[in-house]
């Protein structure tokens, strides 16, 4: 009787844990998984962030295990964000092969019209599938019979976007512990094994925001981001499998200044039917009124270091205006300024940050560096933009592509091995 009465208490406690709707980080193994014919012959792919590595950071601050990495690999000159430079639309960009006003993540905050409410990233809002309206990889990948894992990715843990195998974010996970259960994963038997798998580290981001990209902690951050790409690697020297490591990041970073500032409020100084979302480098304004729009337009367009783009205006190659949540206007300032709405809210410039147009800005690219039985070794190429990379690492996986993208898989196919 206290037997059954232990496993009915082990059993509310799996129903509790589960009711969280995060999948456990995992999966149960049957005892003999089913194998299909594209488990049997796919090679793996681990896809890499080091969120706000800038281009230059290699360089800069010579970190040895991924300078070891990119001899025996590929190097790009950098990897070219979409616009706007930032992490949400960025992530799930490279992910889906998708421009912002495709995938529908168009900053990391903004407004829907049509469903009147506001996507927070760090709300609710950003754990929501039905935001997310591009395929990501992960689903391309799992409906055509691959398995998937996730250690953290823009998307990968909003409801109904789910790939197998995932976590809820958590920031305070050690990078040892990530990597560790990726490398658990490959150790999963075939039919379970995802061969492809998301890996995401924020430190280099954080402490760039925060110090500058010139400072000591992120001379630190990068080393520390170092030793989890020699430990994954490390690791996958044990495993005896086809494994290819694509590190990339989201975007660069730019240093900002106390007396590089526009402050909204000096030129707008009646904001009567306007919604302003976001700041820094980039601000939607939604206005549906015209004769509103048209106003607030003709001040900004005479304001110092910022540039104002009404929808029918934006520049095609930004992939920012075929989308409602885009704002009727997009404020972009000129780095290394920073938009602030008001002045009364006493903030001020601290660090640095991104999202300024990558490219008129330079420190917006991030990295691009791979390895692995599928690339070429020893390869240098200019700078790539990141919507290339989903159908690069479909060809690599042997899927098909179903639908429309941005990205195209001749652009990287040259360091592929044929």
């Amino acid at each position: 009787m206290k037997k059954i009465k232990q496993l009915l208490l082990i059993f509310i406690l799996l129903v509790v844990s589960c009711s969280k709707d995060e999948a456990p980080i995992v999966s149960p193994t049957p005892s003999k998984p089913e194998v299909n014919e594209i488990q049997k012959k796919a090679p793996y792919v681990i896809l890499v962030s080091l969120d706000g590595y800038r281009y230059d950071y290699t360089k800069k601050y010579k970190p040895l295990n991924i300078q070891t990495f990119i001899k025996g690999g590929v190097e790009s000159e950098g990897i070219i964000p979409v616009y706007p430079s930032l992490t949400f639309p960025n992530h799930y960009s490279l992910v889906t092969g998708m421009k912002s006003e495709n995938h529908g993540i168009v900053q990391n905050k903004f407004y829907d019209p049509n469903r009147d409410e506001t996507y927070h990233f760090m709300k609710d809002s950003g754990k929501d599938g039905s935001w997310y309206t591009g395929e990501p990889l992960w689903k391309t990948a799992m409906s055509q019979g691959l398995k998937t894992a996730s250690f953290f990715w823009v998307g990968s843990d909003a409801r109904g976007n789910h790939p197998d195998m995932w976590r809820r974010y958590d920031g305070r996970v050690s990078k040892d512990k990530r990597v560790d259960q990726v490398l658990d994963w490959l150790k999963l038997p075939l039919g379970e094994r995802p061969n492809f798998i998301t890996l995401y580290f924020s430190e280099v981001d954080s402490r760039g925001h925060k110090y500058g990209p010139d400072s000591p902690e992120v001379a630190r951050a990068v080393m520390n981001v170092d030793s989890a790409i020699g430990r994954l690697m490390d690791g996958l020297d044990e495993i005896n499998l086809p494994v290819n490591v694509i590190i990339v990041s989201d975007h660069g970073m730019q240093q900002l200044y106390k007396d590089k500032v526009v402050y909204l409020d000096d030129y707008l100084k009646d904001t009567t039917g306007v919604r302003i979302v976001g700041g820094g480098a980039h601000t939607n304004l939604y206005i549906p009124n015209k004769e509103t729009r048209n106003r607030v337009y003709k001040i900004l367009k005479n304001v110092d270091h910022i540039t104002v783009y009404k929808k029918e205006e934006v520049p095609a190659h930004f992939g920012y205006k075929n989308n409602v949540r885009v704002g009727d206007l997009t404020v972009s300032t000129h780095a290394p300024y920073y938009l602030i709405s008001s002045r009364a809210s006493g903030r001020e410039p601290k660090g640095a940050t991104h999202g300024f147009e990558p490219l008129k800005t330079p420190s917006m690219n991030g990295i691009f560096y791979a390895r692995g039985p599928n690339f070429k070794s020893g390869i240098k190429i200019k700078a790539v933009e990141n919507i290339h990379v989903y159908p690069m690492i479909l060809e690599i996986l042997g899927l098909k592509l179903n639908h429309s993208i941005d990205g195209r898989a001749e652009v990287l196919r040259p360091i592929l091995v044929e």
